[in-house]
Formats: structure tokens, sequence, C-alpha cells
């Protein structure tokens, strides 16, 4: 099975930054897991306005 990893974080703190690989990694060891082929990952960084 194909499958593809979309990891986001929504603020650019350092530690969000971290997050976001910590996030593509756990992806990828739950879908060798499951023994899917992951075709695509897509990484996303949205910055909240929270003013």
């Amino acid at each position: 099975m194909n499958a593809i990893i979309y990891a986001r974080v929504s603020t650019v703190k350092e530690e969000q930054e971290t997050s976001l690989k910590r996030q593509e990694e756990e992806l990828l060891a739950l879908a060798a897991m499951h023994k899917m082929n992951v075709v695509k990952v897509i990484k996303k960084k949205k910055q909240v306005d929270m003013s």
C-alpha cells in the first residue's frame, strides 16, 4: 500500500522546528511498521498570528 506523509507545525518557534523533523521520523517508522510504501513526504510550516 502506498502512503503520503503530511507533517505540519503552526508556529515558527525553535522547538516546532524539531517537531516537524520528529513527526516525519515517527510517521516514517509507523509506515514501515505497517509495510506501507511512502511515495511522498509533505512538510508545512505555517506561522499563526497570535496578536
